[in-house]
């Protein structure tokens, strides 16, 4: 077959022309962000602290069974209170999925999956800050201060901004798990696959337990 360079480039240029496919990804490929994040890193504070003869083995003592109790009383507002009900804007929290157990995680790039375990530290956790929009809420990075969990584009970010993008309204599907939907982007939703890979929003809905997902209490 002959095709001679003016052809040749008569193909090229139309294929140029021609629309992008727009089958949307089962999971979210979101690009990385466009601008740059400095993130300070903090040296651990060593607290020296001496044993004395007085009474002091006692007050370590002391302090280490209110540390104890606090524990359990994290433990117990967890048993105690719905997911939707540890969504208080102040609070600290992780958000686990349903189909894996596993904690949404916002990584060094920005991006964001469903892997993160129990020991993963601040990566998993969120502090719930209130939108004041129809029970809206923005979940803020504890590692990343000035970022959020976002749907913008189609895709589920971790490097959001703070803006409406940012807004997510739960839904109660039990007392254990709740589904978080765009307030930007009506039938968008937060989901994770087994894998901990993140759904497309826009394909997933509420009705499927890849978006469902329980509030992990840390802190206040």
């Amino acid at each position: 077959l002959h095709i001679t360079s003016s052809a040749l480039y008569h193909r090229i240029v139309m294929a140029e022309k021609l629309p992008p496919y727009s089958g949307q990804p089962a999971y979210n490929t979101p690009p990385p962000p466009t601008h740059t994040t400095v993130v300070v890193q903090q040296k651990p504070v060593v607290v020296h602290q001496t044993v004395s003869s007085g009474g002091g083995l006692f007050s370590n003592l002391e302090r280490a069974f209110d540390s104890a109790a606090k524990d359990v009383g994290h433990a117990f507002t967890n048993a105690v209170s719905s997911s939707i009900e540890l969504l208080k804007s102040g609070n600290v929290v992780c958000i686990q999925s349903k189909v894996s157990q596993k904690r949404i995680r916002v990584m060094e790039n920005g991006q964001v999956d469903c892997c993160g375990g129990d020991s993963a530290g601040p990566s998993t956790h969120f502090t719930v800050v209130s939108s004041g929009t129809c029970n809206a809420i923005k979940f803020r990075s504890v590692s990343y201060p000035s970022w959020y969990l976002s749907i913008s584009g189609g895709y589920l970010i971790g490097y959001g901004t703070g803006g409406p993008d940012c807004d997510f309204v739960p839904s109660r599907i039990s007392d254990y798990y709740i589904t978080l939907e765009s307030l930007q982007s009506p039938g968008s939703h937060l989901g994770a696959l087994p894998s901990g890979q993140i759904t497309a929003p826009a394909q997933t809905t509420k009705a499927t337990e890849v978006a469902q997902f329980s509030i992990v209490f840390v802190r206040r």
